[in-house]
């Protein structure tokens, strides 16, 4: 977040006493980042909706629905969807090439618009590609 603040304040050209956000609000935003509720990328996007509305972050994230996704019932649909759509991916993967992984990884990344845990999906696809 300190670089989020940074850009924020060197593109609007205005000192760190002009930044429209409460301390508090701000830390409320890094602790939901921290405690896994929101993914970084989808923090910089609430930090961006907090400047733009002044609203605190956890109502950003409620009323937007970008709670990070990290329970495997709710994640499995999308990591079979990237496997049965990614048949190249999924060889590469058998063949060796660990990479390919990271690939199915953004694939249910952009499924669910940066909101899963990319941990657990990772466990998820791997699970279900050595079966």
């Amino acid at each position: 977040m300190l670089g989020e603040v940074g850009r924020w304040l060197n593109t609007a050209a205005k000192g760190i006493e002009q930044f429209p956000l409460l301390p508090e609000h701000l830390a409320g935003l890094i602790r939901l980042v921290d405690e896994g509720k929101v993914t970084s990328t989808i923090g910089k996007e609430v930090f961006e909706q907090m400047i733009a509305t002044g609203k605190p972050a956890s109502e950003i994230i409620e009323n937007s629905g970008l709670a990070q996704i990290s329970g495997e019932d709710e994640l499995l649909g999308a990591v079979r969807a990237a496997i049965a759509a990614n048949p190249k991916a999924v060889a590469d993967f058998h063949a060796g090439k660990e990479t390919a992984i990271k690939f199915l990884v953004g694939q249910v990344m952009r499924e669910t618009r940066g909101r899963a845990n990319a941990g657990v999906v990772t466990g998820l696809l791997e699970k279900e590609l050595n079966v």
